[in-house]
């Protein structure tokens, strides 16, 4: 039996696509700056996250990349 255990497949799911080009990497943001950047029309994601019973939603923004003149 090898010493490294089986890696549970939850934790190799990335619940956010891929951020769009020309865009940076998602950020995790607070809901005022998230509303903020849907309002810019940048793309931003909402996730749920559940855990222990608790429900909490999770804001994420992705910014322009560097070199993009937009």
């Amino acid at each position: 039996m090898s010493a490294d255990p089986l890696r549970d497949p939850a934790d190799m799911w990335d619940p956010l696509p891929p951020a769009p080009p020309g865009f940076g990497p998602w950020e995790l943001v607070d809901s005022r700056a998230y509303y903020r950047a849907w309002k810019d029309d940048l793309p931003v994601a909402a996730i749920y996250v559940v855990h222990g019973g608790r429900i909490e939603k999770r804001f994420y923004v992705a910014h322009y990349s560097k070199g993009t003149n937009q």
